[in-house]
């Protein structure tokens, strides 16, 4: 008569252990992964258009911007700058107090950060007040950069396509 025996109990042992461990893992895995994506998601910034006008002095230019957070957490816009005439010219330099975007917003205080909202969709317009030693035109091109907390910098060649009545009180 023939004995069958099975595998040793401490190999067994050995074998359910590291299945739990592994099984355990998993879990963990997949709750930290949906505990984060429920406490803040990731934004999912996109600038789908920019128009610049300048007025008839030459200068004052605003950049109109239509941004998209498909995304389902905020992003906060640190810093803005114009790269024109071989020099970058800070627009907004991100050192101010804070501030949430609605469409339609136009952003004059250059110390703003901007805050973009999960889901938020529409126009956003930066005015930068161009130096004395500097002079825009009509056709002419910069490269917008903006700086963003979260989803990194997003370049933007933009060629100034509409001159505006520039209005003074006195």
């Amino acid at each position: 008569m023939s004995v069958r025996r099975g595998i040793e109990p401490i190999i067994a042992a050995v074998i359910l252990v590291a299945v739990a461990l592994i099984l355990a893992v998993v879990v963990v895995g997949y709750l930290m992964g949906l505990f984060g994506g429920l406490m803040g998601g990731q934004p999912q910034i996109s600038i789908t258009n920019a128009i610049a006008k300048v007025d008839d002095a030459g200068k004052k230019v605003t950049f109109e911007l239509y941004v998209v957070n498909a995304g389902a957490g905020s992003d906060r816009i640190l810093r803005v700058g114009v790269i024109y005439g071989g020099k970058t010219h800070p627009v907004i330099s991100g050192e101010g107090a804070t501030t949430t975007a609605t469409p339609g917003d136009t952003i004059t205080d250059t110390n703003a950060i901007v805050v973009i909202p999960a889901n938020f969709r529409g126009w956003i317009v930066f005015e930068w007040n161009v130096s004395e030693d500097t002079s825009v035109s009509l056709g002419d091109s910069m490269v917008l950069r903006i700086h963003f907390e979260r989803s990194g910098v997003h370049t933007i060649n933009v060629v100034v396509t509409e001159q505006v009545t520039s209005t003074t009180t006195g």
